[in-house]
């Protein structure tokens, strides 16, 4: 692609420009991807007993759990706007779920460029804001006794202690 770091393109632009998505959208595509091919094997095998199945006796420990298989499925189901409850009868019908999948993938990836490029945006326009007030004297705290001027008003508070004499 002729991309050189010295460019500073974000990588956003980079997956643009080679026609990617993210690592995290293909991820999700797989999983999705697989898992329905397991819910359309038939009730006997293996991957698919395993998928719905359920602790007989105890239960899980109380706090923070490792992640099984079926929370990670439902957090991508989530994010991929696909309903949690019904994505079992979608995924009979192959056609329906792989563009479900697809849709899904999209409305993720258009989301998480969307929020990357707000934060960026704001981290710019905050750093913006930063730089006009270093070059804006307007904005600097001026001691009313020597003028000397202060980034903040805590700055100029605590050079006002240098003045004890002017204080009342």
């Amino acid at each position: 692609m002729g991309i050189k770091w010295q460019e500073k393109v974000t990588s956003n632009e980079v997956l643009q420009r080679a026609k990617l998505d993210a690592i995290e959208a293909m991820v999700m595509r797989s999983q999705l991807r697989w898992v329905d091919h397991v819910q359309r094997m038939s009730n006997n095998r293996i991957p698919k007993q395993i998928i719905h199945s359920e602790l007989s006796l105890g239960a899980r420990s109380r706090g923070g759990q490792r992640k099984r298989y079926k929370d990670t499925l439902k957090q991508t189901l989530k994010l991929t706007g696909i309903n949690c409850d019904k994505w079992h009868e979608l995924a009979e019908n192959r056609t329906a779920w792989r563009q479900t999948v697809k849709k899904g993938a999209r409305l993720f990836e258009s989301g998480r460029l969307n929020a990357r490029e707000d934060k960026r945006k704001k981290r710019k326009a905050k750093e913006a804001l930063h730089i006009n007030v270093q070059q804006n004297t307007s904005a600097v705290f001026v001691c009313q006794f020597c003028g000397k001027a202060c980034k903040s008003r805590i700055g100029l508070y605590s050079h006002s202690r240098t003045h004890p004499e002017q204080q009342h």
